[in-house]
């Protein structure tokens, strides 16, 4: 009797320690920055010390009933137009769903004496449904930091 109880637990504790990746869940009032496009849907929220400026977001797929293999770039411009620095990411899930949300977070560096005042945000995408070997979608926008 004794076993089957430390069966039991040892069983419960192995089964509730294996929990499975959540997707984070977008909240509106956490991310007061957003881009559409008639493809795509970017939400963002920045923060920013002497060596980092942080953006943290999510994309939504808002036309396309799938699309595959989503990249996405941010370069921190000043304010002449001139690249502090640049980051790429290809996002998860691989394939998203119409209406789903795909989680972001870059960490761009700052150069010492420059002064961050934009960010350009680049994607590229393919359609899950025209298979390899075709051309992918992108495009391209540029906005303030803050």
């Amino acid at each position: 009797m004794a076993s089957k109880i430390s069966v039991i637990i040892v069983a419960f504790f192995l089964l509730t320690a294996c929990q499975g990746y959540s997707v984070p869940k977008y909240d509106p009032l956490l991310y007061p920055k957003s881009y559409k496009f008639y493809d795509l849907s970017l939400f963002w929220r920045t923060a920013q010390n002497d060596k980092v400026v942080s953006i943290d977001g999510f994309v939504k797929n808002t036309r396309y009933a799938y699309i595959r293999d989503l990249e996405l770039t941010a370069t921190l411009l000043d304010e002449g137009g001139k690249k502090i620095s640049e980051h790429t990411s290809f996002l998860l899930p691989i394939t998203m769903s119409m209406d789903e949300y795909a989680p972001f977070s870059f960490s761009l560096p700052v150069t010492p004496g420059s002064k961050p005042e934009k960010i350009k945000f680049y994607y590229r995408y393919f359609l899950a449904e025209r298979g390899y070997g075709m051309s992918p979608y992108f495009y391209s926008f540029t906005v303030d930091l803050y």
